[in-house]
């Protein structure tokens, strides 16, 4: 869950990038391992953590922005974390009511030359690899 890669279909980083520095992390593991590449970001966080401290480094990396609200009870609310996006001016970022469509939408847009980045919790993370394990997520785009 740290800068882990998969080919999912397409290239995938996964990242339980939850705090300031772990998002300072990932934006120089970002910058050095995938220069150049379209990024599209799968973000959720915890409703305790600082959002716009963990956006403020990674905003301008990213050509789209997925948003979720993880499977927690400590979930952060969807238009929480979307009204926090905007506030960091991530105008552009989508909200979607599941993982599977956020996915679906960040491979969509990276083709075959981005690469889509999920991080923001280990809830996310998890998720994501248990999603990317099913066989159907292996042949959808």
């Amino acid at each position: 869950g740290r800068f882990q890669t998969l080919d999912d279909p397409v290239d995938t980083v996964l990242d339980i990038a939850h705090n300031p520095d772990s998002a300072l992390n990932l934006a120089r593991n970002l910058r050095r391992y995938r220069p150049g590449r379209p990024l599209h970001a799968v973000f959720s966080a915890l409703r305790d953590k600082d959002v716009a401290r963990v956006l403020t480094p990674l905003c301008a990396f990213f050509d789209s922005w997925q948003l979720f609200e993880v499977d927690s009870e400590r979930a952060m609310p969807l238009d929480t974390l979307t009204a926090l996006a905007e506030a960091c001016g991530l105008a552009g970022a989508r909200a979607h009511d599941s993982l599977e469509e956020a996915a679906a939408a960040a491979r969509s847009r990276a083709g075959d030359d981005g690469t889509v980045v999920v991080f923001g919790s280990a809830f996310a993370v998890g998720a994501y690899l248990k999603l990317a394990t099913r066989p159907a997520a292996k042949i959808s785009r």
